[in-house]
């Protein structure tokens, strides 16, 4: 796998057990979170399982106001995400 689809699974993974972290520690089910959020069930089902391309930003941020939590978006330099070998790949021509 390249760099970029390794970050994009650690990212999915991140989201997905933050949000369910966020979720269970309230004591909330799947379909209360829906209603808090106005975010269809199925969809945080996905988000729970990493599908991210299942969701919409707004629908993230209406998760994140549910949490009382931010929602932050970044843009991270390899060097910094993937810190381990991107020297290694960026000679290999991996982009």
């Amino acid at each position: 796998a390249t760099r970029h689809q390794r970050a994009w699974d650690m990212t999915r993974h991140r989201v997905g057990l933050q949000i369910s972290l966020l979720r269970t520690a309230r004591g909330w089910s799947m379909e209360e979170l829906s209603d808090l959020a106005r975010v269809s069930g199925s969809v945080i089902a996905y988000l729970e399982a990493g599908d991210l391309e299942k969701a919409s930003l707004p629908e993230l941020k209406r998760l994140a106001h549910a949490f009382d939590v931010v929602l932050i978006v970044d843009f991270e330099d390899f060097r910094q995400f993937l810190p381990a070998n991107y020297d290694q790949e960026r000679a290999a021509g991996d982009r």
